[in-house]
């Protein structure tokens, strides 16, 4: 796998350090930090600028290849426009993975205001690691993430998000909370049942049984962040439908909402599907067109939740 990682002077810089040497890589994953820089003029303040980047990226790479040894790191300057530049050098190098970190800002601010983050995700060709730089476990980020929420909806994507996940090594404890966020409640027995299936999916790319299932209804954006808040989720791995232009106008990206407002890391899964073209909202999850169900009597072939009441539970064992 080859990773960018984009660096510069923030403080946002060692908390994705952090997350980095705390991810489970493969061994001979390639890692190659990125550092952009304002187009150079002749002036001799801007020429002497240059050895002093050069260093301090350099530094930090070593620092780098000290903490993974298993790992090959490289590092490069380039010039111009961050937003621009770090788009083109990753799609360049055949960038597996775009690794970089901001802060959540308020859900009220708008959505103008573009940060170098956002519009690497809007813009890369591959999946983009955010790592939020003031949430409440940074400081054991090293240790590896713990519980890891997916959030699925009713596409192809949501696989791909789960398949995705078997580019890095997890720790035998790491729990997964397979999720969704409906529109209508009598779309809730749809939406179990195809939890399920990923479930078992993910049960079986994984090889791992510590997996939770959970259905709620309401805003996706807060749906999924009050998940983040119950289960404790230090990772948001989320696919991406790739909409742009008058498509995502109109639909929106709940993912990039995520990377902007979410209280935790996030992964968006893009570049390995194709796009969603279609005018609908492919992936919401439908109201089932069944009489009973509409009067409330439906009762859903087998109930998965204990009691019956929605609530989340654990996957049985058993299913590799």
């Amino acid at each position: 796998m080859k990773v960018v990682v984009p660096i510069d002077n923030t403080p946002a810089t060692q908390s994705m350090f952090d997350v980095l040497m705390g991810m489970k890589w493969y061994e001979g994953t390639e890692i190659t930090l990125v550092t952009v820089v304002p187009r150079w003029t002749s002036s001799p303040d801007a020429q002497a600028a240059i050895p002093g980047s050069l260093r301090e990226i350099e530094s930090l790479a070593v620092e780098l290849r000290n903490a993974l040894p298993i790992c090959e790191v490289t590092f490069f300057i380039r010039e111009g426009d961050p937003k621009v530049e770090i788009v083109a050098f990753a799609r360049e190098v055949g960038a597996h993975l775009i690794l970089t970190a901001t802060a959540p800002r308020a859900k009220d601010i708008r959505f103008f205001e573009h940060d170098i983050a956002e519009s690497i995700i809007s813009h890369a060709h591959c999946p983009v690691f955010v790592a939020k730089t003031n949430y409440d476990t940074v400081s054991d980020a090293q240790g590896g993430f713990k519980t890891v929420l997916l959030p699925v909806d009713d596409s192809v994507y949501a696989d791909v998000a789960i398949q995705w996940l078997l580019n890095f090594r997890w720790m035998p404890n790491t729990r997964f909370i397979l999720a969704s966020v409906l529109e209508h409640e009598s779309a809730r027995g749809v939406a179990k049942e195809s939890l399920l299936s990923r479930a078992q999916l993910l049960s079986t790319v994984l090889h791992t049984n510590n997996i939770v299932m959970d259905v709620r209804t309401g805003d996706p954006t807060d749906g999924i962040i009050s998940l983040v808040h119950q289960h404790h989720a230090d990772l948001i791995v989320i696919g991406s439908h790739g909409r742009v232009g008058l498509q995502k106008m109109i639909f929106g990206s709940v993912s990039e909402e995520l990377a902007r407002i979410g209280p935790c890391s996030i992964a968006v899964v893009r570049g390995i599907a194709e796009p969603d073209e279609n005018w609908h909202r492919s992936g919401v999850f439908r109201r089932p067109k069944f009489e009973d169900f509409e009067k409330g009597s439906y009762q859903s072939p087998r109930d998965y939740t204990s009691g019956g009441d929605g609530s989340p539970h654990i996957l049985p064992g058993g299913m590799h």
